[in-house]
């Protein structure tokens, strides 16, 4: 499984156990920005 699989998957369950919306959206823009780009994607712009 990729990277991108579980990470949406962390943030849906955040999601529907009303955790921090701040906070999960914090998290979903450094997975989406930062950690899903990485392994076998193109490499961030600076």
């Amino acid at each position: 499984m990729k990277v991108e699989f579980y990470a949406n998957e962390m943030i849906e369950r955040r999601r529907k156990r009303n955790k921090n919306s701040n906070t999960t959206d914090t998290y979903e823009s450094h997975l989406r920005n930062h950690i899903v780009p990485l392994p076998g994607g193109d490499p961030p712009r600076p």
